[in-house]
Parts: C-alpha cells; structure tokens; sequence
C-alpha cells in the first residue's frame, strides 16, 4: 500500500485519532468516515465482478494496469450503460475500475514524488 493512503488511513483509524464519549459513557475513537452511508447492496454486485476478474486475469492483477487505463475502461463502462447496454453489469465494472484507479494513482503519485 502506497504511503499517501497509509497516511490517509492513519487519519482515519490510527492510533493518534481524537477519542469521543458516547451517552452512556464509552469512549471509542471518533470514526470521521461515514461507512454506515455506503449502499451495502451494490458492493455484493462489485465483489461479483472482482471474483469473476480474479478467475479471468489472476488476482491483484488490475494492480499492474495504469490508472489512465483504468478510467479509461471505467468510461467505456459507463457510455455501454448510457447507450442502453444491459447485457453487462456496467456500472458494477465501472465503480471497480474507479477503485482500481483510486489505488493505482496513490501508488503513481508515489513513484513521481520519489
């Protein structure tokens, strides 16, 4: 994992973030992250296509691939479903793809600080 999401994630979760009491008295660290928010649904459906990819490509591979690559695929994805294509599961393959590139771009954003 690339330092700038390491940095991220120990803003998120680390061991320095700010503590909370709730009503009742219990102290846990204050979570700043929504994740209660995120439609559960269509992650089972994005899981779906990164189990159908591992079995295809091999697993972790999308971590080889460029993110302009990634956004690229992540479009043509999106203009199949704005076309009306519903033989696929583009929006599904699209928001894996836009993860893809989330990771990848911290990583490339690595080597060019270097």
């Amino acid at each position: 994992m690339s330092n700038v999401m390491f940095a991220r994630l120990g803003e998120l979760v680390g061991k320095d973030v700010e503590t909370e009491t709730n009503e009742a008295g219990g102290s846990q660290s204050k979570l700043v992250a929504r994740f209660d928010l995120i439609p559960a649904v269509p992650l089972f459906d994005v899981a779906v296509v990164l189990g159908e990819g591992a079995k295809k490509y091999g697993i972790n591979n999308w971590q080889l691939i460029c993110t302009n690559d990634h956004l690229s695929h992540a479009l043509a994805h999106i203009f199949a479903y704005l076309a009306g294509d519903r033989s696929d599961s583009h929006l599904s393959h699209a928001v894996c793809r836009v993860l893809f590139a989330a990771f990848t771009s911290t990583k490339e954003d690595d080597e060019y600080s270097d």
